[in-house]
C-alpha cells in the first residue's frame, strides 16, 4: 500500500512538471524574448535628418482642406425612358 501511495504521488508530480514545461515552452509569453519587439523597428531608426525636417515641415503645414465626397446628381424627371420587356420562351 505505500509503494502504491508513493508512485501516485511521484506520478503526479511528474505530471505537475510536464504541465510547467509545456506552459513555460507553449504559452503565452513564450515568444518574449528581451529585445524581441524592436527586431522589425529598423525603419523607425533609419529615419534621416531630411526625413525628420521633411516631416516637421508637413506638421507645421496642416493647413490642407478636406474636400467633400462628389455625389451624382439624380436625372431630371422631365427624362423621357424606355421600357424594355424581353420575354424568355421556354426552351432558351
Amino acid at each position: 500500500m505505500k509503494i502504491i501511495t508513493e508512485q501516485t504521488i511521484q506520478s503526479n508530480q511528474f505530471i505537475e512538471r510536464y504541465e510547467i514545461a509545456k506552459r513555460k515552452q507553449l504559452g503565452k509569453n513564450s515568444e518574449q524574448l528581451p529585445g524581441a519587439g524592436d527586431t522589425f523597428n529598423e525603419a523607425e531608426e533609419i529615419i534621416d535628418e531630411a526625413d525628420k525636417t521633411l516631416l516637421a515641415e508637413t506638421d507645421n503645414n496642416k493647413s490642407v482642406s478636406i474636400k467633400s465626397i462628389p455625389k451624382r446628381k439624380p436625372l431630371p424627371k422631365t427624362l423621357p425612358r424606355k421600357v424594355v420587356t424581353i420575354d424568355l420562351s421556354l426552351t432558351e
